[in-house]
């Protein structure tokens, strides 16, 4: 693997499946492993964390994730490692990423594991993503069995 190159793993995963804390790690273990690079860790919800709080505004979805497309491709263009953990239930969700002008590594990683939402998504809500998500080509599935606290 030519770690000079910027890479981008696409983590996705429906709530609860453990996006957020899989990109941490990865994103603290690439730190500490990989010399010379630095990741950068992004996804919607962090645009309704406020003061320490999650504010979720359904209004704002569309401007939360432009904003970490944007993140993510500046990153990328400096030359940096790059985490993105959002749900992407589709294809057409995930594209958006795959199309930057400059070049770059992907990775999709996908989690199917099942713990709880700690944004609250109602249930009618997730059935629905659960209902459109589709397999991507070139995708490695992961299911964690259990989180433990680093």
């Amino acid at each position: 693997m030519d770690i000079k190159m910027p890479t981008l793993v696409i983590v996705r995963g429906l709530p609860g499946a453990g996006k957020t804390t899989y990109a941490k790690r990865l994103c603290e273990n690439t730190n500490k492993i990989v010399v010379g690079t630095r990741c950068h860790h992004f996804e919607a919800d962090q645009y309704f964390e406020k003061n320490g709080e999650y504010v979720f505004d359904a209004g704002m979805l569309g401007v939360a994730h432009a904003n970490c497309l944007i993140n993510v491709y500046n990153t990328l263009k400096s030359g940096d490692y790059c985490i993105i953990a959002n749900t992407f239930t589709t294809y057409k969700e995930v594209q958006p990423y795959l199309n930057f002008d400059i070049n770059y590594k992907i990775e999709i990683v996908s989690l199917t594991s099942n713990f709880k939402s700690i944004h609250g998504v109602p249930d009618d809500v997730y059935n629905l993503m659960k209902e459109r998500w589709e397999t991507i080509d070139g995708e490695t599935r992961y299911k964690i069995k259990e989180i433990k606290n680093a």
